[in-house]
């Protein structure tokens, strides 16, 4: 005997497969996202042959760092049909909207300042421990999208790391450029500078025992101070110096080598010939001076540059 099976509609025998193979959305009811942009990956655990595909569907915007927004389950759906899946392909369950969270990352006011800090000490031409850094507390702290955090400084133009000056950062997460910032700093670096070490009379020649080196805030340092004893041996006191004060171009000069009337050594080259003669000098000079000096016999005057040892050399 033949048994004859009952007939399904046509209408069902279609959808059977369909229901077979759809993916299933379960929404969750929170989730916290990256940023920026919430996927449907996101906020659903979704089962099915195109899982992965569907996962990176773009639903919306990521809320700023910190902050929330709901996600519906009418607009997963919405989402979905733009991208090209029909209804029937999917089914969704679980919550009807998601809070979505976007993780954030707290960077306070004092972490800023220390940043600056780590920067102007590897930045500047002096040594950290003669120097005062006092960096200005921001009055704000930054909140962030999540990422690796790195601040990028740079100092006001023309800025020499001395006194106080603005630094402008550039805050990045994950290398890319979040927000700009700009905080003060006060630098204060201490130098050695050479002072006298007692009295040291107007005309005497400095010497090693006249002279020592004291740190000073280089804010206080005159333009013309001396910073090596080497320059300020042999030199002459212009004016009288008294114990402690700085020595700088205003109280020293080269001593005179030459003076006035005085006959002198004079060397003149004439291409690979030198020939050394007798001169008297028209004028005071010092090491490196340019003076004219003067032939007694033939009367003829000459312009040499005075050498070390007191020679002029003529070229």
């Amino acid at each position: 005997m033949t048994r004859t099976l009952p007939m399904i509609p046509l209408a069902i025998a279609l959808a059977l497969p369909l229901a077979a193979g759809a993916d299933t959305l379960r929404l969750k009811e929170e989730v916290y996202v990256k940023g920026p942009t919430v996927t449907l990956g996101d906020v659903a655990d979704i089962e099915g042959e195109r899982a992965d595909e569907l996962a990176t569907i773009k639903l919306s915007n990521a809320a700023r760092p910190g902050d929330s927004k709901q996600v519906f389950a009418g607009l997963v759906e919405s989402r979905l049909r733009d991208a090209g899946v029909d209804s029937e392909d999917f089914e969704i369950v679980g919550s009807r909207s998601v809070r979505a969270t976007t993780i954030h990352l707290d960077v306070t006011r004092d972490e800023v300042a220390q940043s600056l800090r780590h920067y102007i000490v590897e930045s500047m031409p002096w040594d950290e421990r003669d120097t005062e850094i006092a960096v200005t507390t921001p009055n704000f702290d930054l909140t962030m999208p999540d990422g690796a955090l790195a601040i990028d400084w740079r100092p006001s133009p023309h800025f020499t790391y001395a006194g106080s000056g603005s630094f402008t950062g550039t805050v990045n997460i994950d290398g890319e450029p979040q927000r700009t910032i700009t905080v003060r700093a006060d630098i204060q670096p201490y130098v050695a500078v050479v002072v006298a070490a007692r009295d040291i009379p107007r005309g005497s020649m400095v010497g090693p025992a006249d002279i020592e080196l004291r740190k000073e805030a280089l804010a206080q340092t005159s333009d013309g101070a001396m910073f090596d004893p080497a320059d300020v041996l042999g030199m002459v006191a212009k004016k009288t110096i008294f114990p402690g004060q700085m020595l700088d171009r205003r109280y020293i000069e080269q001593r005179l080598l030459v003076r006035r009337n005085e006959t002198v050594d004079v060397v003149v080259r004439a291409g690979s010939v030198q020939l050394h003669a007798r001169a008297v000098a028209k004028m005071d000079g010092r090491e490196g001076d340019l003076i004219v000096c003067v032939n007694p016999q033939s009367k003829e005057q000459m312009q040499g540059i005075v050498l070390p040892d007191g020679t002029v050399r003529v070229e």
